[in-house]
């Protein structure tokens, strides 16, 4: 504690506005750096209390694990000070305990600037944006799009429990919807628990609960007519109205759920839908048709999925296109639209039992 008194006589600046900063330290207060009243910083109201708890928490966890750690290091080379700083061997990683909901870009920016300079950032998000609806579901904004991970080959978020000291960890994640997404559920105390095994869980195969939710969906998309959508629906509505189709009967092939569906806000169906209808739907069979890679946001470590790509995949194990280059695929079968809804829900039972085996 006397160590920390007399770093109040020292000279610190805030990264963000250059201003002078406090140091606040004291047998009730957790050690930190403040803005002095009346500052104009956008950083400057103050952390909470969950925030300077969690971050001395997670220290103290990595301080006993033998790690090389610091709180609050500011990085000259990017002007930042990651809430704590530490290094692996030859790898430094900064980690970011984010409680409160800030722009979307801030985040990006901040994450651009550690990998421009080699760092790691890991985010850890606060407990007020863990809100599972069930023990395997929770809803997916896109503020919470923004931290994602991708290891062992699906996709991970975590939280941080200042309260109980507990680390959650949603892992397998799967979005269904822009808004319902399926999980594996993790609660782990620090006490039990490493900084390696944050990032070694396995994945786990689609579930029955999973199709039996699809099926679902499927056949409430076919079978009730939704008077007030918004926008996106109006336009995809609109898109299919101009062609003479109608939004009920799509194909079943434009149903089929993706891993990396969950970097994206658009609903699969829209995007698919469209994609089978510019491209596919009036193409003869055996003609050759270019798609270019579309690559959806990219998760915070690297991983960045191509939805086209692993769509058209599965379509061409189903049989419907063969790949021929990159970017050009040959039709194979002629997809229609159905004409009329139990058509539509006779063949998507059909894919079903098939995409489950």
């Amino acid at each position: 504690m006397e160590a920390l008194e007399k770093k109040r006589d020292e000279l610190y600046f805030c990264p963000t506005c250059n201003e002078r900063l406090q140091v606040r330290v004291g047998k009730k207060v957790i050690p930190h750096f403040a803005h002095y009243p009346k500052s104009n910083c956008s950083q400057s109201r103050g952390e909470t209390w969950e925030h300077e708890k969690g971050k001395l928490l997670l220290f103290q966890w990595l301080k006993r694990q033998g790690y090389s750690v610091r709180m609050e290091h500011y990085l000259k080379e990017i002007q930042q000070r990651p809430d704590i700083y530490l290094k692996i061997n030859q790898k430094r990683m900064a980690i970011e305990y984010q409680c409160s909901t800030i722009p979307i870009h801030q985040v990006e920016s901040r994450t651009k600037a550690y990998k421009a300079t080699g760092i790691h950032p890991f985010w850890v998000l606060g407990i007020k944006h863990f809100n599972p609806k069930t023990s395997t579901s929770m809803p997916l904004n896109s503020f919470l799009r923004t931290f994602l991970y991708y290891f062992h080959d699906h996709y991970h978020l975590y939280f941080f429990d200042a309260n109980t000291n507990h680390m959650k960890i949603a892992s397998n994640l799967h979005s269904l919807t822009p808004s319902f997404t399926t999980t594996y559920l993790h609660d782990r105390s620090l006490k039990n628990l490493r900084l390696s095994d944050l990032f070694s869980f396995k994945k786990i195969p689609f579930v029955n609960s999973n199709w039996r939710y699809w099926e679902k969906l499927m056949y409430t998309h076919r079978t009730q007519y939704r008077n007030h959508v918004n926008a996106e629906h109006r336009q995809f509505r609109q898109f299919l109205y101009l062609r003479g189709l109608h939004f009920s009967l799509i194909p079943s092939i434009c149903f089929i759920p993706l891993p990396g569906q969950i970097t994206s806000d658009q609903p699969l169906y829209i995007w698919q839908t469209k994609l089978w209808v510019n491209h596919f739907l009036d193409a003869d069979v055996g003609e050759t048709v270019r798609l270019n890679a579309v690559y959806n946001r990219s998760t915070i470590n690297g991983f960045k999925p191509d939805l086209v790509s692993d769509y058209l995949k599965i379509l061409s194990e189903l049989g419907y296109v063969r790949r021929i280059s990159n970017n050009e695929w040959v039709k194979l079968k002629h997809v229609g639209f159905y004409n009329n809804s139990e058509d539509a829900i006779k063949n998507d039972k059909i894919l079903l039992n098939i995409l489950k085996k």
